[in-house]
């Protein structure tokens, strides 16, 4: 007999695939509401085919923070329900990944790149937080003023009413010092004073690379010269 649709039913995803444990195919139906397994047997040569229906309900699906439980590896899909489950393999990769892409933007109502969106946003606010920083604020900066312009005047600082003193990465103090570096070299167009270079142990291999980076950009800009480009390098470089 075959499935029919519930009046407020539509097929979203439809192919062939392989239950874990089965040799022959099975054909697979996502729908707004189920999962539909059929399965096609033939009891005679001139027989017709009789279709077993296994119906799931995306409802039983179990959600961990907000995620649905359907795993992929390669073009194998497990699917997690409250008191069952449910293993398939697909013909390849990559329709293994678009079923999972549509159960989950069924699930949870979202697309992958808006789930993205959002763990990249939550993660923002965490090392904001943390370190009392705001990195929309600096990206806005580097968009309006540039690079050099961001470096000199400092990047943003999360307004908050604590005076606690918070901890500062790697890459904060690498800020700090290309800042210092940019704001000698402006000054060395105005006047012949400049603040030393951060010795080569003040700076670690990455902070070398970036501030090597900048110089590049200042002389790209046409801020400096080449002649005070090379210099630089040498100090970054130690050399």
């Amino acid at each position: 007999m075959t499935y029919s649709l519930q009046p407020d039913e539509t097929i979203l995803y439809e192919r062939d695939v392989t239950i874990q444990g089965q040799e022959r195919t099975s054909r697979l139906m996502l729908t707004n509401l189920n999962i539909v397994m059929t399965e096609y047997e033939k009891n005679s040569l001139f027989a017709k085919k009789d279709e077993t229906h296994t119906v799931y309900s995306v409802q039983d699906i179990k959600i961990y923070e907000d995620l649905p439980q359907v795993l992929q590896k390669g073009k194998h899909i497990r699917i997690l329900f409250l008191f069952q489950e449910l293993n398939l393999e697909f013909d390849s990769f990559i329709e293994a990944n678009k079923f999972r892409m549509a159960l989950f933007k069924l699930v949870t109502g979202k697309t992958a790149p808006a789930r993205s969106a959002k763990k990249v946003k939550n993660a923002i606010e965490i090392i904001d937080d943390t370190l009392g920083i705001d990195t929309v604020g600096t990206t806005k900066a580097v968009l309006e003023t540039g690079v050099v312009g961001t470096l000199v005047s400092g990047t943003g600082k999360k307004k908050t009413g604590s005076k606690r003193s918070r901890s500062r990465s790697k890459s904060g103090k690498a800020i700090d010092a290309l800042a210092a570096v940019a704001s000698g070299v402006v000054q060395k167009t105005n006047g012949p004073e400049q603040p030393a270079l951060p010795e080569k142990a003040a700076l670690s291999h990455d902070e070398q690379f970036v501030a090597l980076k900048q110089f590049k950009e200042l002389f790209d800009a046409g801020i400096i010269t080449e002649e005070e480009f090379e210099e630089k390098k040498r100090e970054v470089l130690g050399k």
